[in-house]
């Protein structure tokens, strides 16, 4: 299974967040809320994995009903607050089906209704590697991640592409789908790559994000402002 060019023809686009505008040469304060707030402790620990796998030490502090975080400048917003999931679903037969899910595409263009069954999902994604692909000049959309599926993906995903024969099976990235091809035949590959729209940079961070863990919550900015510097 190549994901995006063979056996389902699918294409993910991913686009790095803009990175933080530099406020002060000691950095920045960045507050963050969480919903739902009790996920809050979960959400740090993710969030110390990620600084931790970026080489960034900086602690992850409770404040209030959010997080509060002192970083150095330059540091992605992606890095914060991006999800980082991805979800395998059938696409729902009737919008109306009882627990369909509306979700809307990822260029914007439209929503679908997938079914509640998640197929399988990033944990269960094994081996990640970020690379350059060469047959593409454009470096805007040259990279890739390639990966293996673990035993129990495997099994999902024969198991629900046996039943699902001609119907459309939806890629979703951060809650939104990317495609939606049709299965014409049982799926029954151990490894995949998701390619094309994206950059080299944009995969290694997708690959950094992949490694440290999904966020258990929606996280986002509400405040920032720049790190006092220290008086001596």
């Amino acid at each position: 299974m190549r994901l995006g060019v063979a056996a389902l023809g699918i294409a993910c686009v991913l686009l790095a967040a803009p990175a933080f505008a530099a406020q002060s040469a000691c950095g920045e304060i960045v507050h963050l809320s969480i919903q739902p707030v009790e996920k809050s402790p979960e959400v740090a620990a993710a969030l110390r994995r990620r600084l931790d796998d970026a080489d960034v030490k900086s602690p992850v502090e409770a404040e209030g009903a959010g997080l509060r975080i002192l970083l150095p400048t330059g540091i992605e917003d992606a890095l914060l607050t991006r999800p980082a999931k991805i979800e395998f679903r059938l696409v729902a037969q009737k919008p109306d089906d009882a627990g369909a899910l509306v979700r809307t595409r990822w260029q914007g263009e439209g929503s679908e209704s997938v079914e509640p069954q998640i197929i399988l999902d990033e944990r269960h994604l094994r081996e990640f590697v970020a690379k350059a692909d060469p047959r593409i000049a454009d470096e805007a959309r040259n990279g890739a991640v390639s990966f293996r599926l673990d035993p129990t993906a495997m099994k999902n995903l024969m198991a629900a592409s046996v039943e699902a024969i001609g119907r459309n099976l939806a890629i979703l990235v951060d809650d939104r789908i990317v495609v939606d091809p049709v299965i014409r035949a049982p799926i029954a590959s151990a490894t995949g790559e998701i390619s094309g729209g994206f950059s080299a940079a944009s995969a290694a961070q997708l690959v950094t994000l992949m490694h440290s863990g999904r966020l258990p919550a929606q996280v986002a900015i509400v405040g920032r402002e720049a790190a006092p510097c220290p008086t001596h």
